[in-house]
């Protein structure tokens, strides 16, 4: 079985942050996996992606009009991950990496033993990130305002 299999298996079929938008698209060859979890390799804890996130958007929480679509997705996307996080701080994660040309990303987070999806994070390209706001494609694929 290829990884991408494995990851179909256990979750195409669970409703998840932006699975509707994955899963389909990994069906039909348009998102490719990127990178998954290997056995044995050692995994971090929920605690601390809770951390890495809180912190990567902690400036957002202040009103910006100068904010974009993408950025403040992306927030909503951490804090739900981050709630997610929080209910079970020491279990390991799995981070699962699934990437759309010419610029998407989603990182997929599962924790390890239970196999809870914890949450989905949507990503572009930082050198694409004003190209991928302006791509009527992007904004509908990404379900942007």
């Amino acid at each position: 079985m290829t990884p991408l299999e494995e990851f179909l298996g256990k979750h195409g079929g669970t409703p998840f942050r932006h699975s509707r938008l994955l899963v389909p698209g990994l069906r039909s060859g348009r998102w490719v996996l990127e990178d998954h979890p290997r056995a044995g390799t050692a995994s971090l804890p929920c605690r601390h992606f809770r951390e890495v996130y809180q912190l990567r958007y902690r400036r957002l929480d202040e009103p910006d009009p100068g904010l974009g679509p993408y950025l403040r997705a992306a927030r909503a996307d951490a804090l739900a991950l981050c709630e997610e996080a929080a209910r079970t701080p020491g279990e390991p994660v799995e981070v699962w990496s699934f990437f759309m040309a010419p610029y998407l990303h989603l990182d997929v987070f599962v924790a390890g033993r239970s196999q809870r999806v914890l949450g989905c994070v949507r990503g572009v390209d930082s050198q694409h990130e004003e190209e991928a706001e302006a791509d009527e494609e992007v904004r509908r694929t990404l379900a942007l305002p």
